[in-house]
């Protein structure tokens, strides 16, 4: 991993996840990243092509690291939103349901495993793994989404963070059981981790965004 020049947080969570597919005796990674071409133009890229040993399986995998707010809407309820606001879970579900998880049945990716000796079905699985962090007031309305109970939570608020929080990296995210290193406020204009020591096993997460967000 020390070699990967790509060090945004989406390319360092699938170098993560691919580490560990490799600790995996029942499972072989066909491929990463695989391009899908058609006429001369790229269409996109699969994440992960797997072959399961123990049933010869095929499974295409699209994964993702995504970190949310929970954000009011102007006539009531609620969405996912990204700290930058350019994106949204719902967003996010509905191009991996619709678009990317798709595109293991182009003939492309069938010709592609047909020459490496592989047929039949391709079964998928999408997998978005992150953090929601929830408004410090209850927002009224029903969760817009069918969340896992137990998914990882947070809390955002509008900076300065409250005493207690210190200012994290994304990065720090991926390992969220550790209490990272000090790291200075960033630029008061852009939303920002932070955490804290927590009464329980790991730390508390949040995000402080600015007082226009």
């Amino acid at each position: 991993m020390a070699k990967q020049p790509d060090r945004r947080l989406g390319s360092v969570f699938e170098q993560l996840l691919a580490f560990w597919l490799h600790q995996q005796a029942h499972l072989q990674i066909l491929a990463t990243n695989l391009q899908v071409h058609e006429t001369g133009r790229t269409l996109g890229a699969l994440d992960f092509l797997l072959l399961d040993r123990r049933d010869g399986k095929i499974w295409h995998w699209e994964v993702a690291c995504k970190f949310y707010l929970q954000a009011p809407l102007p006539n009531g309820g609620w969405q996912w939103l990204g700290p930058g606001k350019q994106d949204s879970l719902e967003k996010k579900l509905r191009h991996m349901q619709t678009h990317q998880l798709p595109m293991s049945e182009h003939p492309y990716i069938r010709q592609w495993l047909a020459e490496q000796g592989y047929r039949g079905e391709i079964h998928r699985l999408g997998y978005v793994w992150g953090r929601l962090f929830y408004a410090e007031q209850t927002l009224a309305g029903h969760e817009p989404l069918p969340l896992h109970p137990q998914h990882p939570r947070g809390r955002w608020f509008r900076q300065p963070a409250p005493p207690g929080w210190q200012p994290a990296s994304k990065m720090d995210l991926l390992t969220p059981q550790l209490l990272p290193a000090s790291h200075p406020a960033p630029s008061p204009s852009q939303p920002y981790p932070v955490v804290r020591t927590s009464t329980g096993s790991q730390p508390e997460w949040g995000f402080a965004v600015p007082a226009n967000w």
